[in-house]
This record gives structure tokens, C-alpha cells and sequence, in this order.
């Protein structure tokens, strides 16, 4: 009876060991679960900084493209405008060019005919 009581004994101590022990495991798989929780969410904001940090690059830099196009359109039109003007000076200076190319042919013509009357009139 002795004997049957005291391995009743053992049994119950071993299975309040086993109790402890399974109860330390799991208070600690809670413990993990909580940090893994806490980092998950941890990464899910920090996801969420990035996100949003990166949304605000993208829209700085469409507006900074945005600008930088409307400017290069810009100094487009100014380049043609001078372009443009440039051109027109030049086709007056060919008129110019032309005009006083006539005139100095005339002048010249005007020159060797007084040259001839004035010959004529010594000899």
C-alpha cells in the first residue's frame, strides 16, 4: 500500500513537473509572440513611413519634371522667337547687301562714263 501510495506520489509530482514545465513553454511562446507581434507591426509602420516618404519623392520629382519641361518649352519658344529674328535681319542685310551692290555697280558705271567725258573733253 506504502509503495502504491508513493508511486501515486511520484506520479503526481511528475505530473505537476510536466504541468510547470508546459506552462514555462508556453508563457514563453506568448513572450515570443508578443515581440514578433510588436516587431510585425513595427515593420508595418515603418513600410508605411517608407510609402508614404516615397510618395512624396515621386510627387517632388513629377513637379520638378513638370517645371524643368515647362521651362525647356519655354526657353524653346524664346531660341525660335531669336531664331526667327535672327533670319528676318539676315534676309534684310542680303536686300541691303543686294540694293548697295547696284549701287555701286551704277556708281562705278556713272564714274567711267564721267571718266570717258572728261578724257574726251581734254582731248
Amino acid at each position: 500500500n506504502r509503495a502504491c501510495l508513493a508511486q501515486s506520489q511520484k506520479a503526481k509530482i511528475k505530473a505537476e513537473n510536466k504541468a510547470i514545465a508546459t506552462e514555462r513553454r508556453n508563457q514563453e511562446l506568448l513572450s515570443y509572440i508578443s515581440k514578433i507581434t510588436a516587431s510585425t507591426c513595427q515593420a508595418a509602420d515603418f513600410s508605411n513611413v517608407l510609402q508614404s516618404t516615397n510618395n512624396r519623392l515621386t510627387c517632388k520629382t513629377e513637379q520638378k519634371n513638370l517645371h524643368l519641361m515647362e521651362n525647356f518649352a519655354n526657353e524653346k519658344k524664346v531660341l525660335l522667337t531669336t531664331l526667327q529674328e535672327a533670319k528676318s535681319q539676315l534676309n534684310t542685310l542680303k536686300r541691303c547687301k543686294f540694293k548697295y551692290a547696284n549701287q555701286l555697280r551704277d556708281l562705278r558705271q556713272n564714274y567711267e562714263i564721267q571718266l570717258m567725258h572728261s578724257s574726251a573733253l581734254e582731248a
